[in-house]
């Protein structure tokens, strides 16, 4: 399940009162676990970093209201070494090149990125109320 993060609410704030600026602007993915809490600023364990206008990251509306999904592919041997298990995925807003907020986290079971193998990871975010 993907979590907001404490900083991911604080951005929000403070764009809604124009107080802050920024869009999503990288995904990463972690070799780490455990990483998933409201507090987490960072994944445990970040193996790479896309921005968002790259060709291996999409933002896609699904159509839904209030969703969305934040894709990133990572090819083995390329972007992380061949047989690197990928175990948790974020969302940043400023974080082009490192740094940023964190707004959203996301863990599960490892998947292992052979060499030469594109894997697919997805963020699902769902802002629809409870």
């Amino acid at each position: 399940m993907t979590t907001v993060t404490d900083g991911g609410l604080e951005v929000a704030g403070g764009l809604l009162t124009g107080s802050d600026s920024g869009q999503i602007d990288a995904l990463a993915v972690g070799s780490g676990t455990g990483s998933e809490s409201t507090t987490a600023t960072a994944l445990s364990n970040e193996e790479h970093r896309a921005d968002a206008s790259g060709g291996n990251v999409e933002l896609v509306d699904t159509g839904q209201t209030g969703e969305a999904e934040l894709i990133i592919r990572i090819k083995g041997g390329f972007e992380v070494p061949g047989g690197t298990g990928i175990s948790e995925v974020g969302a940043f807003i400023n974080g082009s090149g490192g740094g940023g907020t964190l707004i959203f986290i996301d863990n599960f079971n490892t998947v292992t990125v052979e060499t030469g193998h594109t894997e697919e990871f997805t963020i699902p975010v769902d802002l629809r109320r409870v």
